[in-house]
C-alpha cells in the first residue's frame, strides 16, 4: 500500500526515492508493474473493457444518434463496413447476416486483387465458415492474450526516449528504465479506472493522467517547467505513435497467427 499511494498520488516520487538507495521500504518496479498489468488484463478479460470502449459500442447518445442517423441512410442489410483497399479493391460487408455471417462473406475481393485473395484463402484455411461473432469473439482473447507482451516490449523504447531526451543528466539507462516500469504500472491503474468508474468521472481521468505524467518528469528529471512540457511533448507524440504500431502489430497477430 505504500507504494501504490506513492505511485498514484505522488507522481515520480516512487521512482526518485528508489533511485535514491531506498529500495527495500518500497516492492521492486519489476514486479509492480508487472502487479499492475496483470490486474488490469485480468479485470478486463473477466468484466470487459468498460469505458475504454463505451465509444466505440454506441453507449453514448451521441453514438446513438449518429448510428440512427446512418442506418436510416444505408439500406437495411444488416452490419455493413465498406472500406476501399490500396487501389480500392478490397470491401468488408456482412450484408444481411450482420455478425452471424460467414468471416469469408464480409471480405470481397475484385478478380484482379491477388493480395485480396490471399487474405480470403488464409481466413478461409483458418477459420472456415466461422460466424463473425466468433471470429471477433476469439480475435479479442488473443489481443488480450498478446498485448502484456507487446506493452512489456515497448518499455524499452520509453525508457530510451525519456534517456535521449534528458541525455545530458547523470543517469543511466537502468535508471530510466525504472522510470519508465513506473509510469506503465500508474497506466494501468489509470486505464482500470477508466474502465470501472462512472463515465461521468473516467471522462476527467484522460486529462489527470497528462498531468500526472508531466509532474512525474519534473519530480524524477528536474529542470525548469517549460523545458519539461517540451520533452513531454515530444514523447507525448512519438510515443503513442510507436504504441499504436505495436497495437496494430498486435492486431494482426491476432487474426493471422
Amino acid at each position: 500500500m505504500r507504494s501504490l499511494t506513492l505511485l498514484v498520488f505522488r507522481p515520480g516520487e516512487l521512482t526518485r526515492r528508489y533511485l535514491a538507495g531506498r529500495k527495500r521500504s518500497y516492492v521492486l518496479p519489476l514486479r509492480l508493474y508487472f502487479g499492475t498489468s496483470l490486474l488490469f488484463f485480468l479485470v478486463v478479460k473477466i468484466f470487459g473493457a468498460g469505458n475504454l470502449v463505451r465509444n466505440e459500442a454506441g453507449d453514448t447518445v451521441r453514438d446513438q444518434s449518429a448510428a440512427i442517423s446512418m442506418a436510416e441512410s444505408e439500406p437495411k442489410t444488416g452490419l455493413r463496413i465498406s472500406k476501399p483497399g490500396p487501389i480500392g479493391k478490397v470491401k468488408f460487408d456482412a450484408g444481411e447476416g450482420g455478425w452471424d455471417a460467414p468471416i469469408l462473406a464480409t471480405v470481397k475481393c475484385s478478380e484482379d486483387s491477388l493480395q485480396c485473395l490471399k487474405v480470403r484463402k488464409y481466413l478461409q484455411e483458418k477459420y472456415g465458415d466461422a460466424p463473425l461473432r466468433v471470429v471477433a469473439g476469439q480475435v479479442r482473447d488473443r489481443v488480450i492474450g498478446y498485448a502484456p507482451n507487446a506493452l512489456f516490449a515497448m518499455l524499452p523504447v520509453f525508457a530510451l526516449f525519456t534517456r535521449v531526451l534528458y541525455w545530458r543528466r547523470r543517469m543511466i539507462y537502468g535508471e530510466h528504465f525504472v522510470y519508465a516500469m513506473h509510469v506503465h504500472a500508474f497506466t494501468f491503474l489509470l486505464l482500470l479506472s477508466i474502465a470501472l468508474l462512472p463515465a461521468a468521472i473516467a471522462d476527467w481521468l484522460p486529462l489527470a493522467g497528462m498531468i500526472y505524467y508531466a509532474a512525474a518528469m519534473q519530480r524524477v528529471f528536474g529542470g525548469r517547467w517549460w523545458t519539461t512540457l517540451l520533452r513531454y511533448g515530444v514523447i507525448g507524440v512519438g510515443y503513442p505513435m510507436l504504441l499504436s504500431l505495436a497495437i496494430l502489430l498486435t492486431l494482426a497477430a491476432a487474426v493471422f497467427i
